[in-house]
């Protein structure tokens, strides 16, 4: 079995020394980023997760198990066993 590669210490191989510090984007590049992201439709996780919420709906879901459940416990006896 192999050992993995330990991850590389950027502190030492970055001879530029671009490791560890911040640098201010380029404001033109941001905008462009905003538009580009305001284009874009909404993710579908959103739109489920609306559609998961609605409370007719949720209702609607509980009154249909509800008589499932009931359809399965149900107990129908025979004449014979009544007596």
């Amino acid at each position: 079995m192999t050992t993995p590669t330990p991850p590389h210490d950027l502190r030492t191989h970055d001879a530029a020394g671009v490791a560890g510090t911040l640098h201010t984007p380029d404001p033109a590049a941001v905008e462009r980023l905003r538009a580009y992201l305001a284009q874009q439709p909404p993710p579908r996780w959103r739109e489920a997760t609306r559609r998961q919420h609605n409370g007719s709906q949720i209702v609607a879901n509980l009154q249909r198990s509800a008589i499932t459940h009931a359809d399965r416990v149900r107990l129908v006896l025979s004449d014979e066993q009544m007596t």
